[in-house]
């Protein structure tokens, strides 16, 4: 049966704060409910071991790796898909909608992140502290009752009482930060009836009441199909059509996403020999080969490259170059920095990607050689053919701003 929220407190519709659903992917079985007199002579260790039998017992709960959840989300007044996943030990995924703006929030796998359109960009960013404290905590598959050490919370029983006028048993968990949550039990079922501690809202912290409801036995275990959650002016609701239990859930699933204009030039990371062919800047001028090595890392959840590529140079003394490889999203331009130690000069090259090739110059950088009584010399370098198996970057350089170009070098990278 589905929970309504009392009258006094009912709100219009807003988002989801995934701590609001910490115990939705939770288990059970029902047990024998004690008289009164048992009730209120229950210790915290008994409550809490009745709990998790009614949960379906600690050998159930712990054989659950796994969870995808599926169904309905409801806020900002509107209703959509959702799709939730965990995983042991703190992994979880939601994918759905606030209001009309994707969300997609992502934790245990690296940084805490999200792509939340109501901060007005649609790729994948750090998730900001509040927000990962509160909203991550919902990522462990057993709730704290179930799991206090792993939750690292001190658990304690302040007694019966009623919640909304509601009969319940109370018992709080406090956390190693400071934060603590009420949890209300039913006191003939011990399954939870409600949740009331804070949540995050956009970077703020707030108090948040959660009611979970329609209990329904999925592999052995109960789990709420039906939550209902309020905080300060927001009202969400999470019914769940579908739960499976242990399905194959790649942990990439969790981490967060290399960005798009990216993906293509993830390929680069790793340790590479490289060819060198060279000569002057003259058409006619005779190509001489070397060779080198390059380690490339991908830092950043992929957003950055960073290269040192370490070569000797035509009088024979070793050469270190550094190039870090990045798009900026904000301009949508690729844009390489390359410093070469033997004269501390930082070249700064944007371009396009385009038919698998990235093209870029220095010709509106301002980071082109200007040598006193010399034609100013930039460069163009083009990356193509990347793959697992390597890539080519050529370098030409020009003294009539781009209207010609002369290839100088060809470093072929192969593993």
């Amino acid at each position: 049966m589905k929970r309504r929220v009392p009258t006094t407190t009912r709100r219009p519709l807003a988002p989801l704060a995934l701590a609001a659903v910490a115990g939705v992917l939770a288990a059970l079985a029902l047990a024998p409910p004690p008289t009164a007199s048992q009730e209120a002579a229950l210790t915290r260790d008994q409550v809490l071991a009745r709990h998790r039998e009614a949960k379906g017992g600690l050998e159930k709960l712990r054989a659950v790796e796994s969870l995808k959840a599926i169904g309905r989300y409801t806020g900002f007044s509107e209703t959509s898909p959702f799709t939730l996943y965990r995983k042991r030990p703190d992994k979880m995924l939601f994918d759905h909608y606030l209001g009309r703006r994707k969300a997609v929030f992502g934790c245990g796998a690296g940084d805490p992140w999200w792509i939340n359109l109501w901060y007005e960009v649609d790729f994948a960013m750090k998730m900001p502290g509040v927000d990962a404290r509160h909203l991550c905590r919902g990522a462990r598959i057993d709730g704290p009752l179930v799991d206090p050490e792993g939750h690292g919370a001190e658990i304690a029983l302040v007694g019966p009482g009623d919640v909304d006028g509601e009969p319940a048993l109370e018992l709080t968990a406090t956390y190693s930060d400071g934060t603590v949550e009420r949890w209300f039990l039913d006191p003939e079922s011990f399954l939870e009836i409600a949740r009331f501690g804070p949540t995050a809202d956009f970077g703020r912290e707030v108090h948040d009441r959660t009611w979970f409801s329609d209990f329904r036995e999925v592999a052995g275990v109960k789990m709420p199909f039906y939550i209902e959650s309020e905080f300060d002016i927001r009202h969400r609701v999470l019914e769940i059509e579908s739960i499976e239990v242990n399905p194959e859930l790649d942990d990439a699933l969790f981490a967060m996403p290399v960005p798009a204009a990216m993906r293509p030039l993830a390929p680069l990371a790793g340790e590479w020999k490289v060819k060198i062919e060279q000569r002057a800047a003259r058409e006619e001028a005779p190509w001489r080969e070397s060779a080198g090595v390059s380690t490339i890392e991908s830092v950043g959840h992929g957003g950055l490259l960073v290269e040192r590529f370490v070569y000797e140079g035509g009088d024979g003394t070793p050469v270190e170059l550094r190039r870090q490889w990045s798009h900026d999203v904000y301009q949508d331009r690729y844009r390489v920095t390359a410093f070469v130690d033997w004269d501390s000069h930082l070249r700064v090259f944007e371009g396009a990607l385009e038919d698998g090739k990235l093209v870029l110059t220095d010709l509106e950088t301002g980071t082109a050689a200007v040598r006193p009584g010399r034609d100013t010399t930039h460069r163009r370098i083009t990356l193509s053919g990347i793959g697992d198996d390597g890539f080519t970057l050529e370098t030409e350089t020009s003294t009539d701003a781009g209207e010609t170009w002369t290839l100088v070098r060809r470093y072929t990278y192969a593993p």
